[in-house]
Order: C-alpha cells, then structure tokens, then sequence
C-alpha cells in the first residue's frame, strides 16, 4: 500500500501508478490518489466526504453543494507525486505524466458517476496540470484550517508542499 490514511479502507479511494521503463528496468514515475465522496451513512464512520474538507472551510458551502450535488458524487485528486529519482525528466515529460495520471483519474470518476472533482494544488502544479491540456476552475474563497492540529501537523511534516499557498481546485 502506498499509504494508508482511512480513505483507503471502505472502497473510498484508488491510487495511480505512472511506470515508465528505463535501460529495460519499470520504474515507478508517477503516483494519483483518487478518493471517492461518500454519503454521511458510509461504513468509515467520521471521515469527511473528501480528504480536502479536513484542510479547508468555506465562507459558504462547497461549491458541488452550493448546485445541489450530493457529497456521494465527488471526488478528489491528492498524493501526486512525480518520481524522478535520477532528475533526468524535463518540464514536457512531468507534463505528460501528470497529464496521463489526472486524465485517467478522471476517467475513473466518470465511469463510478462522480461529477465534480477537485484538488489542492499549490500554483507550479497547476501550470502543468494547464500544460497538460487539462481545465481547471480555482477557488479563492477558502480558508484553510490552520489552527487544527492535525492539520497544522500535516503543514509542519510537508513544509515544501504547504508554503507554496496551495489553492483548490475544481477539473472540468
């Protein structure tokens, strides 16, 4: 298991894999984790419908309420990572991992009926996600939840991550 955090238990979410094969050896580039939305009657018990409510309050509701859609039909892109342990990929060859990874999330979504997907990305990823041909809608009007601990844990633990004034972000 790549990681292992509630969300992986109950049929809550899909983790991606990116290999490329390199000097005919398969390697490990790329990783998605997709989680699946949830009604409040899921098996898992006090997980929020996304990882991503954990992080952020809204000034009002989220926007796939705010339209009437249910928290059962969302979905959520996090854990990207790009493996590129030899530093050997170029910006077009991140863009094209990225690219394949989201487009196949979003494949997924769309075939278990999600209908609004969304990310905290900070801005340099969101540029390649652009590059990769792939729409996005960003949401200013949140607040992230600093003073909870566990966030404020998430934040110290990945400082790189955090520090970069991740935003979220809505797929088309």
């Amino acid at each position: 298991m790549l990681c292992e955090d509630g969300y992986e238990h109950h049929d809550r979410s899909v983790t991606l894999v990116a290999i490329a094969n390199h000097n005919g050896r398969d390697d490990l580039v790329g990783t998605l984790r997709l989680v699946f939305g949830k009604d409040d009657n899921s098996a898992d018990g006090c997980l929020p419908a996304l990882d991503a409510m954990n992080f952020i309050d809204f000034t009002a509701k989220w926007p796939h309420q705010a339209v009437g859609i249910p928290d059962s039909k969302v979905g959520e892109l996090g854990r990207y990572t790009i493996v590129d342990t030899d530093n050997n990929f170029s910006a077009q060859d991140k863009t094209k991992i990225t690219g394949a990874l989201i487009k196949k999330a979003l494949n997924i979504a769309s075939l278990r009926g999600l209908e609004y997907i969304y990310a905290i990305m900070p801005n340099s990823v969101s540029r390649i996600v652009n590059n990769a041909g792939i729409k996005t809608e960003c949401f200013n009007d949140i607040r992230f939840r600093k003073n909870n601990p566990c966030v404020k844990h998430v934040f110290e633990r990945f400082p790189l991550y955090w520090k970069n004034s991740p935003r979220l972000y809505r797929f088309w």
